[in-house]
């Protein structure tokens, strides 16, 4: 059995990110496969960067201390793989990996520690001089098809339409994108015409980025006839991501959230990705749509031109399940997990730890 322990700071697009690497390996992996997660929330974030260089200088016994600088429920059961995402866990990550002598993974930016700290270190593009880089060229993440596919039956079943069914996951400010009222007046004015056009209902969820004015505009718009479902954050009510996009045969969403698009494109669907009139891409995240858009994976529009719609056949060049391939393939050159050997805990050290 290989145990892997992710590590995230609490934010939902770092655990989807680190608990798809998780899931990629758990499905692919000629051994059994468990998987623990963990939050590990900096209890000072201005005590990072103190932590990332203690964890290169600290002699093993005394790397259980880093679980100072940290807050939660700190495994102290040994792993074989560490997982994270980001610059609050990554320390922590490190820490694990050398008293464990467990593999690693880190996941986007390493904040400035080697590469020889880690087993294998993801990013989108990957890097030359490192020799323990892999180029994902897509975010990872959680989705699982068969179990999407499974509870968008279990939804047409329980409401089911009339008409076929189109969703809309709706983000907010973030990554670049700014959203004004314009933009949501003008999204809700394409959805009640693309409605009438092709015959379709919306079911339509959003975040809690998306703010009370977006919600505001979308209510006065929408009627029943239009939408078959709406799951408004301001609510209470967010709904089943994974539900709504699998009971729909087209889905749309705002382009701010790459966690959101990842996982609409994991269902191998058609995904519609709409950004707003403002919009300052950051670079990562403009190199990630670009991508994805070049591969056929998603079409991109402006939502000014979304009344203008019209459903076409876009070749797919490498699917989201060939990525993940590749992905793994990259992986099981680095990683070789500890399964036989006993690996001390953090129960064994004498320092006191918290």
């Amino acid at each position: 059995m290989v145990k892997i322990l992710v590590l995230y700071d609490g934010k939902a697009g770092h655990l989807t990110q680190a608990m798809g690497a998780a899931n990629l390996i758990r499905t692919r992996s000629p051994q059994p496969v468990s998987i623990t997660t963990c939050i590990a929330k900096p209890r000072v974030k201005l005590f990072n960067r103190l932590t990332r260089l203690l964890v290169t200088l600290l002699p093993r016994p005394l790397l259980p201390l880093i679980k100072i600088f940290y807050s939660g429920n700190i495994a102290s059961e040994p792993a074989d793989l560490v997982i994270s995402f980001g610059g609050n866990s990554v320390a922590l990550n490190v820490a694990l990996k050398r008293y464990w002598h467990s593999s690693n993974i880190a996941i986007g930016n390493r904040y400035g520690l080697a590469c020889k700290f880690f087993d294998a270190a993801i990013t989108m593009a990957g890097e030359t001089a490192n020799p323990h880089s892999v180029a994902s060229h897509i975010a990872l993440c959680k989705t699982d098809p068969h179990r999407a596919a499974k509870l968008g039956r279990e939804f047409t079943t329980t409401q089911p339409a009339q008409k076929p069914i189109w969703s809309l996951l709706i983000g907010g400010n973030g990554s670049g994108y700014q959203y004004q009222n314009s933009d949501w007046q003008k999204l809700a004015e394409a959805l009640v015409t693309l409605s009438h056009t092709h015959g379709v209902q919306w079911l339509i969820t959003n975040s809690r980025r998306s703010g009370c004015a977006s919600e505001t505009t979308l209510k006065q718009a929408l009627t029943d006839a239009v939408c078959l479902q709406t799951y408004f954050s301001g609510e209470g009510n967010l709904g089943d991501i994974e539900a709504i996009m699998a009971a729909s045969e087209r889905v749309f969403c705002t382009e701010d959230s790459l966690s959101m698009l990842t996982e609409a494109v994991a269902l191998a669907k058609p995904v519609v990705t709409l950004r707003p009139e403002t919009v300052y891409r950051k670079r990562v995240h403009s190199t990630a749509v670009e991508y994805m858009a070049g591969q056929g994976l998603i079409t991109s529009m402006a939502i000014a031109d979304l009344a203008e719609y019209r459903p076409q056949a876009h070749p797919v060049l490498k699917s989201y399940e060939a990525h993940l391939d590749e992905i793994y393939d990259q992986l099981a050159r680095l990683i070789q997990p500890i399964t036989n050997r006993r690996i001390s805990t953090f129960a064994d050290s004498a320092v006191a730890v918290v």
